[in-house]
């Protein structure tokens, strides 16, 4: 197929994905489905793909971690995102705006899919030596920040942290 972009499409629903890349490749573009969060890296690596349109619900691992995970892995900009999914339209946008990728909600159609990753695939792949700066760092409020490209969307909740142990008096 001389499709003119690989795109990886990764989603845990596999009657989405198999209509997914078939409308893809339909519309010319060099589409691939991996179902299911695990072994995403795996599979952008083997595909080299140039876009990588992610489910935000999928079980074990959401869409935001996935960016973050690819980010880390393959560098900022160097692997284009998008978000794709069904939750409310305005919690997807603000997730996407949170991660600085681009959204499409799958209640738009397909068309609007193929049209999003047109324009996804039209931008810039690598931002220039200095793309991690891009990203603004987000505080807490302490002196610790966090890139924000690396830091995790919520608290993990009941952690308890290890108390030191207590020395006895002989």
């Amino acid at each position: 197929m001389g499709g003119e972009s690989r795109i990886l499409l990764v989603d845990d629903d596999p009657t989405f994905g198999a209509e997914a890349v078939r409308r893809l490749r339909a519309a010319d573009l060099d589409a691939t489905f991996h179902r299911g969060p695990l072994g995403t890296l795996q599979a952008v690596k083997a595909t080299r793909c140039e876009l990588v349109v992610i489910d935000v619900n999928m079980p074990k691992v959401d869409g935001g971690l996935l960016v973050r995970m690819i980010r880390d892995a393959f560098g900022l900009g160097r692997t284009r995102v998008m978000l794709c999914s069904d939750m409310r339209q305005d919690v997807l946008t603000a997730l996407a705006k949170a991660l600085q990728v681009p959204s499409v909600a799958k209640s738009a159609g397909f068309e609007v899919l193929i049209e999003n990753v047109r324009a996804a695939l039209r931008e810039p792949r690598v931002r220039g030596p200095d793309a991690a700066s891009d990203v603004a760092p987000a505080c807490d409020g302490d002196t610790s920040c966090v890139s924000s490209s690396v830091r995790p969307v919520t608290p993990e909740a009941g952690r308890r942290r290890p108390t030191p142990r207590r020395v006895r008096a002989r």
